[in-house]
């Protein structure tokens, strides 16, 4: 029996294709760092973003000093500030089912949790943002210590949505092989495809999971 749904946050509620990237290009460009130094230390750096251990500002200053960049304050600021709002951006454009499905679990008794790989930069703008009302639990790893696909994130979103593992549907675009890890958790996990079929990239397959072609589809699983 289902009793709580688990919804991936990038890619599966928002997505951060269709407006402004602030991509690792930009970022370096405005800090004057080159490129190809900067994108090695900033995706080396990802892991400790993830798992809470450093910060954006923290990282932007470390990645400088890696590459002997002299940048002042007002320009990690500039690089921070900007950042933050082209990710922002992400919670300006859902699909329009997204806020009537996570309304409707709700009105039917489900229980839902945001289960994320994220930074810390990124938490403040999900925890100011409309699905913060909408979810019981938010599960973030930069909070936890732990990210997908690790079995301990999963069991610890249905610990607190005080289910088992295999009461609760996983929805996620299959991103850091999260809906693999969701399945070893003892969860059912489906594939979200409404963002990911729009994007300019070829699809990643990933079989032996059920494709959803648009959010509303979530409720016909449940059925």
């Amino acid at each position: 029996m289902v009793r709580a749904v688990v919804f991936d946050l990038f890619e599966t509620l928002v997505t951060e294709w269709g407006h402004e990237k602030y991509t690792k290009r930009k970022m370096s460009a405005d800090l004057g760092c080159p490129l190809d130094g900067f994108a090695k230390l900033w995706e080396g750096l990802h892991e400790d973003q993830y798992r809470g251990r450093i910060g954006l500002e923290e990282s932007l200053r470390y990645i400088c000093g890696k590459l002997s960049v002299d940048v002042s304050d007002e320009g990690i600021e500039h690089v921070m500030q900007k950042r933050i709002r082209t990710k922002s951006a992400c919670f300006d454009h859902v699909h329009p089912d997204i806020y009537p499905l996570l309304c409707d679990l709700r009105e039917r008794g489900y229980k839902l949790a945001i289960l994320s790989n994220c930074s810390q930069d990124e938490v403040l703008m999900l925890k100011n943002s409309k699905f913060a009302s909408l979810v019981d639990e938010m599960v973030l790893s930069c909070e936890t210590g732990l990210c997908k696909p690790q079995g301990e994130i999963y069991r610890l979103a249905a610990n607190k949505l005080r289910v088992k593992c295999d009461e609760c549907i996983f929805i996620g675009d299959g991103g850091s092989e999260e809906l693999y890890g969701a399945k070893q958790a003892g969860m059912q996990p489906y594939r979200a495809m409404w963002y990911i079929l729009k994007m300019p990239s070829p699809i990643k397959e990933q079989p032996g999971f059920i494709r959803l072609k648009k959010p509303l589809d979530v409720l016909d699983i449940i059925k």
